[in-house]
């Protein structure tokens, strides 16, 4: 999963962008130079904020509650061993 070169936070894949030799990524609240991004609700119809805590607790959660699927397990397992001949250099 990628993580952000400049803060190294682990955020979901929306707010993470390629860097300019496109080797790494870099989060949304990075590249503007906050801990608080505004975005517009259209469930709620306004104006809303969030702070790069909200949305790494978030996407713990997230992670989590995949990770605890009893199906997930198995796909991981099968994906090992489908690649465990693999090696990367």
């Amino acid at each position: 999963m990628p993580k952000c070169i400049v803060c190294d936070a682990l955020l979901p894949p929306d707010f993470l962008s390629p860097t300019d030799d496109g080797l790494a990524k870099k989060c949304l609240f990075c590249i503007r130079g906050t801990d608080i991004l505004e975005y517009y609700s259209e469930a709620e119809d306004q104006q809303k904020k969030t702070t790069k805590a909200e949305i790494i607790n978030e996407y713990v959660i997230l992670l989590k509650e995949i990770s605890d699927m009893p199906n997930v397990t198995d796909i991981l397992d099968a994906l090992k061993e489908k690649h465990s001949g693999i090696i990367i250099a």
